[in-house]
């Protein structure tokens, strides 16, 4: 089953890396066969009712046809 997000820790990363955390980043490849919308760095983890619209992950909504 794959996952729609992927959060990552950023402070842990950055008091554990120490002078430059950074650098993690700089070599994570992201490879051309991902569907990826958007990649953002923030200061802490946030829940999806706290992001911006644009951030939020829709899902296509099937509605329920009544039987007749």
């Amino acid at each position: 089953m794959f996952k729609n997000t992927f959060q990552s820790g950023f402070l842990s990363i950055l008091y554990s890396v120490g002078s430059k955390p950074l650098q993690i980043w700089d070599k994570s490849v992201i490879h051309a066969n991902c569907r990826i919308r958007r990649v953002y760095f923030c200061d802490r983890l946030y829940s999806e009712s706290e992001l911006p619209p644009e951030f939020k992950l829709y899902l296509p909504v099937q509605q329920k046809v009544a039987a007749s």
